[in-house]
């Protein structure tokens, strides 16, 4: 597959069953065009089910399901996102495909709490509730520009009414903006 050359990449319930799925994502990101889509769908391990049978001292491994005998790796949608950032992924978007107790949990006004026999936890915001509810995340990310490709963009101008202060402090603008814990992808070849 020739670099660039990819209009989209679509991963169905792929990823959790890659021993390395961070190298296949650079990967999959240089075969992609600068406005290519990846379309994933990942199981979500932090589900009620799965919680309860850690709870109750279980892990089993199941034919088919989020316990699939043949996932070898394990998402949560902070992983996910994370899992995005690191291999040069921008996350456009992200759907939830519901899982057993989700409709009874977002009748119930979408609670702050999850109840599931005997998986009891409060306190939550109602967004963290539903990770417990959620079976699947859809994602749809595209590349993020390469250090060489951002680097080689001009700055950008500081609006009109921000510049005499920028020029008062003696600084400029630094573009792009990089947290210092987390390094911008590198582009691999």
């Amino acid at each position: 597959i020739d670099a660039g050359s990819l209009d989209a990449i679509i991963c169905g319930d792929v990823l959790e069953h890659m021993r390395e799925p961070e190298k296949f994502l650079r990967q999959a990101r240089e075969w992609l065009k600068p406005q290519g889509r990846l379309i994933a769908s990942i199981p979500n391990v932090r589900h009620h089910s799965v919680v309860a049978s850690l709870l109750a001292g279980n892990f089993t491994y199941e034919p088919a399901g989020l316990l699939d005998e043949d996932h070898v790796r394990f998402f949560t949608r902070r992983e996910i996102e994370k899992l995005c950032f690191r291999t040069g992924f921008e996350i456009q978007g992200m759907r939830v495909v519901p899982g057993s107790g989700y409709a009874e949990w977002a009748e119930a006004g979408r609670p702050g709490e999850v109840k599931i026999g005997a998986l009891q936890i409060g306190g939550l915001a109602p967004e963290e509730a539903e990770e417990f509810y959620v079976y699947q995340y859809l994602i749809e990310a595209t590349p993020v520009p390469s250090r060489s490709a951002v680097e080689s963009l001009p700055a950008p101008k500081p609006p009109v009414d921000q510049s005499a202060k920028i020029e008062a402090l003696g600084r400029s603008v630094p573009w792009p903006v990089e947290r210092p814990d987390v390094p911008l992808p590198t582009q691999h070849t």
